[in-house]
């Protein structure tokens, strides 16, 4: 066979196995394997291979970015005696690397990918009227509020391909996308998530280039009203529901009423007062994993905090679970990872290369990541960290690509 033809079947396949782990990140339990074959692919192309892997310039915000925050995890691990399994979660943003150079260094198209992404948007839509009427389509293997920012990133991520390039029938399909995803993700009834999307999509229409800044008024507009309606319209035991329970939570936290101890606002409440008691003692260098779950239950002995808090495993803030188990200082590591995506996304390109889409799925990433990480701990989860990681190794790999190619 033709080693050229050899190449484009390899590269094609490994670009489709990508494609088909986003349908299955959310009922799946095993998902992350198919990751493992690219991964694998993308070594034994680096090792193989006859085209020259060359760092440039250009790679080194998402190399430093990404192995700073391991190396600081790393260190901050072993300066708490923590098992070395805590590094797993970390280890994300290092092995999805080769996959980044293999990217790079091929001219591959992401329209596959982005397909793949939208029909999750549409699967999971389509198992929540499947569960609405009946038996469900497919058991969700992950929590609510992990669909809930899942659905939420599918439809995100294909209302960001919409373009005045493509044809009616493909906007058409990546809207019907994206509105199906926005349907699972009010469904899946994740407050934190509904704050984190519509945010995401202001910053998406307020940093594209494809829009006018009059569109983009009318269309932030737009967005805000859109959920101020669903709160009206849609059944009580979603929207509504939601938002009243967590006005009421919030409420009877600081009216020192219990009876609503069990929501996850009230939970949080309590999880920040136990996280800024910790941190008074130990700023800079935080105290580990191990050592705040002793604190939190040495706290609710104490009855500083409810015993509600007792079993969690980190205070649901990506931000303030950083500080808490490595200090102060890792939210310098941590920002650079996630403003990586936002990084690359705005970044000046030559005149004669348009890669609006991968630009638009990039700031999703970030924005996402970012308001989203203000009510959950992202990267305390393999499946959230590993999205996060994986895509913005192949979307700015893809950039890259034709960067240096010039298309």
């Amino acid at each position: 066979m033709n080693l050229d033809l050899s190449s484009k079947i390899f590269t094609n396949s490994t670009l489709l196995v990508l494609a088909i782990y986003f349908p299955l990140i959310t009922y799946y339990e095993k998902s992350s394997n198919v990751i493992l074959i690219i991964f694998i692919s993308a070594i034994l192309w680096l090792i193989f291979s006859r085209e020259k892997t060359l760092y440039t310039k250009y790679d080194s915000f998402l190399f430093f970015s990404f192995t700073g925050y391991f190396l600081y995890v790393l260190l901050s691990n072993l300066y708490h005696g923590e098992s070395i399994r805590e590094i797993d979660f970390a280890s994300r943003f290092i092995l999805v690397i080769p996959i980044y150079f293999f990217f790079k260094n091929h001219r591959l198209n992401l329209e596959v990918v982005f397909i793949g992404i939208a029909i999750a948007a549409i699967l999971s839509a389509l198992n929540y009227v499947f569960g609405h009427f009946g038996p469900w389509l497919y058991e969700w293997q992950t929590n609510r509020g992990m669909t809930a920012s899942f659905c939420g990133l599918f439809s995100l991520l294909s209302l960001s391909q919409i373009s005045k390039n493509n044809s009616k029938l493909k906007n058409a399909f990546y809207l019907f996308a994206g509105v199906s995803g926005i349907y699972a993700m009010l469904y899946a009834g994740g407050r934190g998530v509904w704050i984190a999307f519509s945010l995401s999509l202001i910053a998406l229409i307020f940093l594209t280039k494809e829009i006018s800044k009059i569109k983009k008024i009318m269309l932030v507009v737009g967005v805000l009203t859109s959920f101020a309606f669903s709160y009206f319209l849609l059944p009580d035991h979603t929207v509504k529901y939601r938002v009243n329970l967590a006005v009421d939570s919030f409420s009877a936290y600081f009216q020192n009423d219990n009876q609503l101890s069990s929501t996850s606002v009230f939970q949080r409440m309590e999880m920040y007062k136990g996280a800024y008691l910790i941190f008074k003692d130990n700023p800079l260098l935080g105290i580990g994993k191990t050592e705040y779950k002793k604190k939190i239950e040495s706290l609710v002995q104490d009855k500083q905090l409810h015993t509600t808090v007792k079993n969690f495993n980190h205070p649901h803030n990506e931000f303030v679970s950083n500080v808490i188990f490595y200090g102060l200082l890792s939210l310098i590591p941590l920002l650079f990872v996630l403003v990586t995506p936002l990084y690359y996304a705005l970044k000046k390109k030559r005149k004669e290369f348009s890669s609006a889409g991968i630009d638009n799925a990039l700031i999703i990433v970030a924005s996402f990541y970012i308001f989203y990480s203000l009510t959950n701990a992202v990267f305390a989860h393999r499946r959230t960290i590993l999205f996060f990681a994986l895509l913005t190794a192949v979307l700015v790999g893809a950039k890259s690509s034709l960067e240096s190619r010039g298309d």
